[in-house]
């Protein structure tokens, strides 16, 4: 499964422009630049690992940056003199993350984000690039849920806390480091950072779900430049919320959200800078499938809604998102000698002929027969007896048998009723002596509904049927109509001998 992609992305730096300028990148570190790759990625459902996994991804991910945006003007665009760029200007950072988690059944899962990332630049008709590492992070992700046993029961949503750092491995190029720029986007910051974050989500039993994270990230401690130049990056907080749903179940999906990131003002010398820190809205959309061969694939896109920045600051043009997983492990496999037994199989299958002689012997020749199989202590059963035997008193043309069910052990259940959970339980076999249906439970009082076409009389006149009545009560006696094996007493158990089980298997009707 794609794991948080915001997580994987790289902490993006700043360029903080020649000294005249001072123009920031509005999104530069802001750890929601692909929150959608993310927050969306499980429109299939909840995935909770059985067995320790391991999963790999990598991603991709495109964005342009080529308009500026002016505080002093109503957060609209930037005269091209204010921030000493042609008009030609433009940057694209593409980024690469691979990424691999280990997962533990108990609750826990640790990843590491390895991000490459190429920064291409066009100025005054003249095209370079910056490729390089960018800076590597690194988390710890606990299922509240399961470390706590929150929510186990039902359709209750799922929390997640993760804390990371951030490690300064992408070069990172300050203002007193430079005399000119030509880009406004660094591959790094320069300093560790701190992280934490949180997720929570459900789902519904349709398969759609909603989401609400969030994340802080500060800088651990002050950048040191050349000439003991110090900045002080400000604080950084996002606030996702969304929805997912299901197009092919557990085979593709989509997801919709809206994220809102705010970033603090950072200060260069002790004094704020004036073209840091701000806000933004940006709305995200992911589909995401299964591919063959066991990946997940996942594309997105994000498109800006509302940015408010302070100072003058690039922004990014809306940007996409794909990337692929592969999870190792994770689910409970059955092994050799060990395996979970089948639940057991009818005796006799609709449109078979039983091979049980004991059953054998109760249809009747070239008739239609209903075995009704009954017990003292089954309450429906006693329901459904004045009816069966009404009706058969107005249908001499049918079979009627009767299996007394009342000391049967576990051993003739088993061979009786093998997959049949509770009493009542009735057999309808046709004139060729196949089977047409076995019903359980509350089912056996609409027996006539299922009956061949010819063979049914009704019953005498006068006699009200238990038509839909004798479902008015399924929830409670049902219960107690399931075998009572703990409480018979010392039952007779069918024996090998047909004649004995014949005798003892009655056709007659039961008292």
């Amino acid at each position: 499964m794609l794991q948080r992609m915001s997580g994987l992305m790289l902490a993006l730096g700043t360029i903080l422009g020649a000294q005249t300028a001072q123009a920031q990148c509005a999104t530069c570190g802001n750890p929601a630049l692909t929150a959608g790759a993310s927050d969306l990625g499980k429109a299939l459902g909840e995935d909770v690992v059985e067995t320790t996994a391991l999963t790999l991804s990598a991603s991709y991910s495109f964005t342009q940056f080529d308009d500026f945006i002016d505080e002093s003007k109503g957060h609209g665009p930037a005269d091209l003199g204010d921030v000493d760029l042609g008009a030609d200007y433009k940057l694209q950072l593409h980024v690469f993350v691979v990424n691999a988690e280990v997962s533990h059944p108990v609750g826990l899962a640790a990843s590491l984000a390895i991000p490459y990332g190429i920064a291409a630049y066009t100025k005054d008709g003249e095209d370079g690039s910056d490729p390089g590492l960018a800076d590597i992070e690194t988390r710890l992700r606990m299922d509240m849920n399961k470390l706590f046993g929150m929510w186990n029961k039902g359709a209750k949503p799922r929390l997640n806390i993760s804390l990371g750092a951030v490690a300064p491995t992408g070069a990172f190029v300050a203002s007193s480091d430079i005399a000119s720029t030509d880009r406004y986007v660094s591959l790094g910051r320069g300093v560790p950072w701190g992280l934490a974050e949180f997720d929570l989500r459900g789902y519904t039993k349709s398969g759609a779900g909603w989401y609400v994270s969030g994340g802080l990230r500060k800088a651990l401690q002050v950048y040191e430049g050349l000439n003991e130049y110090k900045f002080d990056w400000g604080n950084e907080y996002r606030l996702s919320v969304g929805g997912s749903g299901q197009i092919i179940p557990k085979k593709m999906g989509f997801g919709l959200g809206l994220d809102w990131n705010v970033r603090g003002t950072s200060l260069a010398e002790g004094v704020e800078f004036p073209n840091g820190g701000g806000q933004d809205i940006t709305a995200s959309g992911t589909l995401q499938g299964r591919l063959p061969g066991g990946l997940m694939g996942s594309i997105g896109l994000r498109y800006p809604l509302i940015y408010r920045v302070r100072g003058i600051q690039v922004i990014p043009d809306p940007n996409v998102f794909a990337g692929i997983a592969y999870r190792i492990g994770g689910s409970k496999t059955v092994k050799k000698g060990g395996a979970v037994p089948a639940p057991p199989k009818p005796n006799v299958l609709p449109g078979e002929v039983p091979t049980d002689p004991v059953l054998l012997a109760l249809l009747g020749d070239n008739k239609v027969t209903i075995i009704d199989y009954w017990a003292e202590w089954c309450v429906n059963c006693m329901r459904l007896m004045p009816h069966i035997k009404a009706w058969e008193r107005n249908n001499p043309q049918t079979t009627v048998a009767k299996m007394d069910a009342t000391k049967w052990d576990v051993e003739a259940f088993k061979r009786f009723l093998p997959a049949t959970p509770e009493l009542p339980a009735l057999d309808i076999y046709g004139a060729d002596k196949k089977l047409i249906i076995r019903l359980g439970g509350t089912d056996v009082f609409k027996f006539r509904d299922y009956l061949p076409k010819g063979s049914d009389n009704g019953y005498p006149e006068g006699w009200k049927g238990p038509g839909e009545a004798g479902a008015d009560k399924d929830s409670e006696e049902a219960k107690s109509d399931k075998p009572q094996s703990p409480t018979v007493a010392k039952p007779q158990a069918v024996t090998v001998d047909e004649a004995a089980a014949t005798d003892a298997l009655t056709t007659t009707e039961s008292p």
